[in-house]
């Protein structure tokens, strides 16, 4: 980590509060440099888990390489675009970054990073996830809206930041849900010859058709 850290732009985000001091101090005591991270993971031969043979010996790919390798095999040695989530930044593509940028000597590994906000749940302070028990299946929302009343929610916010699933900013999507369907409507009536409006100026049109 020490000789490319320096290169990467993520190298240092949050690294206190999300880094080393998350590191107990055993795991610490067995790395030369507390940012370091396993590219392989050894496990004991008779270990009840995923694990394959390597030079190394039985165990799994870190979990950092993983996508990596992925990443290359598909779409080679450069990306124009990498997407994930806020909470990803740090250590997982920071540790993408510095293994991939090793791997194929280059050293712009990706042109351009998103770093979407994370849907949380009752307040701006929990995020939605299989570890809090929290989640709000796709299946179970279809029951109570539609699939472009959820796109609006999702849409009417900036996509860096968190976004909360939460009853104002569903009744907002609504709202603005309804002002489309209205919209499309009265274009299809126009279009139809049921509405008249030759006679109507665009701003009587607009003003009259305003909802």
């Amino acid at each position: 980590m020490t000789r490319y850290g320096e290169k990467n732009e993520y190298n240092h985000h949050r690294m206190n509060e999300q880094g080393v001091s998350s590191l107990e101090s055993d795991i610490l005591n067995e790395k030369r440099n507390a940012r370091d991270f396993a590219l392989w993971k050894g496990r004991d031969k008779a270990a009840n888990e995923l694990k394959f043979q390597s030079p190394w010996g039985f165990g799994r790919p870190g979990w950092h390489i993983e996508c990596s390798a992925m990443v290359s095999r598909t779409f080679g040695s450069h990306l124009d675009i990498h997407s994930g989530g806020l909470d990803l930044v740090f250590p997982h593509h920071a540790n993408e970054i510095l293994q991939s940028t090793a791997y194929h000597g280059n050293k712009t590994w990706v042109n351009y990073w998103l770093h979407a906000g994370l849907l949380n749940t009752k307040s701006m302070d929990e995020k939605m996830s299989k570890s809090l028990n929290n989640t709000i299946l796709i299946r179970d929302m279809l029951k109570t809206y539609t699939a472009t009343q959820f796109r609006l929610f999702c849409l009417m916010h900036d996509y860096r930041s968190p976004r909360s699933f939460e009853s104002a900013a569903i009744q907002q999507a609504l709202f603005v849900d309804k002002l489309f369907k209205a919209f499309f409507e009265t274009v299809q009536a126009c279009q139809k010859g049921l509405v008249d409006i030759s006679t109507l100026s665009e701003a009587e049109i607009i003003t009259k058709y305003k909802r």
